[in-house]
């Protein structure tokens, strides 16, 4: 690999946005899985500055990769690796929101925390989740209609996480 590729502006969007994908990693999986999320964000970040066309965000290109990379390991592993699955379910359903978030179904999940916690738009989850935005919307509401359901004297309609772009 040739020195200007290595430096070009696309791979420092990629090492700058490096935290952003470990945090969004990190509430993906779990919250015990620290090394899996590491590994998976490696994993992402090394395939799409490898691809010979760095076309469009370099950042949105490693969170599909890294959506996608999650979802495999999900269906080839289901959750079992992950120490969080260790944990009865009773302990791990606190009341905190990372606590029913890390408990939800993962389409719900991967929609909420790229929207929530990365900042995308409708438009962009729907291109990072490969998704139409009908769906993301659905599985949005899904999962708000889920996290206010679960706390205690909040109304079930009217959300606190409504992000709308």
């Amino acid at each position: 690999m040739s020195e200007e590729r290595k430096s070009s502006p696309q791979i420092e969007a990629l090492h700058e946005g490096g935290s952003e994908l470990r945090r969004f990693a990190r509430a993906l999986v779990g919250p015990v899985a620290a090394r899996t999320a590491d590994a998976l964000v490696q994993t992402a970040t090394a395939r799409v500055a490898a691809a010979d066309r760095l076309a469009g965000d370099p950042v949105e290109r490693a969170f599909a990769e890294l959506v996608r990379l999650n979802r495999r390991r999900v269906r080839e592993h289901g959750r079992a690796p992950d120490a969080a699955d260790a944990v009865p379910d009773a302990e791990r359903r606190d009341a905190t929101v990372a606590g029913q978030i890390s408990v939800m179904p993962l389409d719900e999940r991967e929609a909420l925390l790229i929207v929530a916690l990365g900042g995308y738009s409708y438009d962009a989850a729907a291109r990072i989740l490969d998704l139409p935005v009908s769906s993301v919307v659905s599985r949005l509401m899904r999962a708000r209609a889920r996290l206010d359901g679960a706390k205690p004297g909040v109304a079930t309609r009217g959300g606190h996480l409504r992000v709308v772009k």
